[in-house]
This record gives structure tokens, C-alpha cells and sequence, in this order.
């Protein structure tokens, strides 16, 4: 598989500052963008999912609408989801479903599911949660190449594992074990098929300190300055379209610019 053409050349030089959109009571949760859905989609844009465990989704159509918690359209789920590392893309919820190594891919219009997978090997009742943050095993995400699993494994020896999914059907395209120990990495995402991590969700001023191109399979030399605006930070996911990162900061909802 090759680089999307827009990725040539594409390495993470800068991170702007936090734009707080909401305070949510609930210091664990996500919220997400779906990068492929068109600007005329009269539907819901937004969605949050607060707590790291829970059946039900919020959508909502503007970023006012999130703002004031307006006129939101629930959805519920047919099985639990477990932490914080969840995506919308191209209609569809993809979320770990809780206690399990499977992945769920749930379409927003049917409001059903349409594709699971199971990762093998998947560490879901390890002591250890993947980052150093609790309650994630799992995180999930997109970018210009589509979606991602973020996770650990027995057989990686406390190694981060990321493997690319087939979108419709879920089915493992690549799996790529890197060389960073999840209890090194804050947060992470993916940007142009290169996974980066943080180095903590608390410092206030702290790095994106790692990053692994994950189709050569070689590390690459990072050392972006990153601001931890409230000091929790358990939830970090690209937008390609936007170029933005969409992050829950001890139940702030937050928003960080890009730059390449």
C-alpha cells in the first residue's frame, strides 16, 4: 500500500494552542468529527460520547449546538463501548466494545451495526491501560489512509501495535509493531500514516516526542512542543480534512491546529 497523494512530504512541525470549545462534567469521554462526510450533509456533524464506558452516543448538527448542549439526537448502542478512543468516519461509529477484543463499526443513518471485527491478541484485561491514562485499552484512529487500531498485545512485550482496518469491512489490511512502550506515550495519533505520541496527558508543557512511519516501518525524529491546557488529557483524534485534533482535556473539549 502506498502514501495518499496529498502525504508526500507531510511531517508534523508544529502544534498551535488549545481552543476550548465546552466544559463537560465528565472528565473521561471523546468527540469527534467524521473527516469524509460532505459540508452540505444536513445530518448531525458532531458527536460525543462521555465517560469511558457507556450505551449512548450524542449527536449534534453545529459547534453551537455542541456549545449549548442543544437539541441533541441520542443513539444507542446494542453493546457497551470501553474508553475514550473512538471515530466517526464516512457515516459510521467504530468503538471497542467493552470487556472483548472486538471492534465495532456502527452506521449512524441505520442506526445498526454493520461490521465487527476481533484483533487478535488484542490486551483488553491487561493491569496496564495502553496509554498512562486509565480505562483505555483500545484507541481508534483515522487519517488520510482511513482507519486505525491502536493497541497492545502480550506478544508485544508493552510495545505499541498499530494496525490499518479495511473501513466497509474491518478487515486487518496491516499490522505494524513499533518500538515505543505504551506506558511511555501520554496520548497518540495518526497523521498521514505516521503514528505520533506524546510524551504526557498532565504536564502542562510537554512533547510530541515519538513518531513511526508506519508504512516504511522506521522512527522518525520529533520533538513538537505540545500544551496540556487543563491537565488531563485522555483523548486525542486527527481530522484530515481539518488538519485539527480533537482532544478531551479533564472534561474540556478541545481543539489544536496543525501545522506541516
Amino acid at each position: 500500500m502506498s502514501l495518499s497523494p496529498g502525504c508526500v512530504d507531510r511531517i508534523l512541525k508544529s502544534v498551535g494552542g488549545a481552543e476550548t470549545v465546552l466544559k463537560n462534567g465528565a472528565y473521561w469521554g471523546a468527540w469527534m468529527t467524521d473527516p469524509q462526510q460532505s459540508r452540505d450533509d444536513q445530518g448531525d456533524k458532531f458527536w460525543i460520547m462521555p465517560h469511558f464506558e457507556g450505551l449512548h452516543v450524542e449527536g449534534y448538527k453545529t459547534l453551537d449546538d455542541v456549545k449549548w448542549r442543544r437539541d441533541p439526537t441520542s443513539y444507542e448502542l446494542p453493546n457497551y463501548y470501553e474508553g475514550t478512543g473512538h471515530v466517526v468516519y464516512n457515516g459510521s461509529l467504530y468503538y471497542h466494545a467493552a470487556g472483548s477484543r472486538t471492534i465495532v463499526k456502527y452506521d449512524l443513518n441505520s442506526r445498526k451495526v454493520s461490521a465487527t471485527t476481533n484483533i487478535p491478541k488484542l490486551g483488553y484485561r491487561s493491569p496496564k491501560y495502553l496509554y498512562k491514562y486509565d480505562y483505555s485499552y483500545v484507541d481508534l484512529a483515522v487519517d488520510e489512509h482511513g482507519v486505525w487500531v491502536i493497541y497492545a498485545s502480550p506478544e508485544s512485550d508493552g510495545n505499541i501495535v498499530v494496525a490499518l482496518l479495511d473501513a466497509k469491512t474491518l478487515r486487518v489490511v496491516r499490522t505494524v509493531m513499533t518500538n515505543h512502550m505504551k506506558n511511555s506515550a501520554g496520548e497518540a495519533f495518526v497523521t498521514c500514516g505516521v503514528l505520533y505520541a506524546t510524551r504526557s496527558p498532565y504536564e502542562a508543557d510537554t512533547l510530541v516526542d515519538y513518531a513511526y512511519d508506519l508504512f516504511s516501518e522506521t522512527e522518525l525524529n520529533v520533538g513538537v512542543p505540545f500544551q496540556t491546557a487543563h491537565g488531563m488529557l485522555v483523548m486525542l483524534s486527527y481530522n484530515p480534512r481539518e488538519q485539527v485534533l480533537y482532544g478531551w482535556d479533564k472534561g474540556y473539549l478541545v481543539r489544536y491546529p496543525l501545522n506541516f
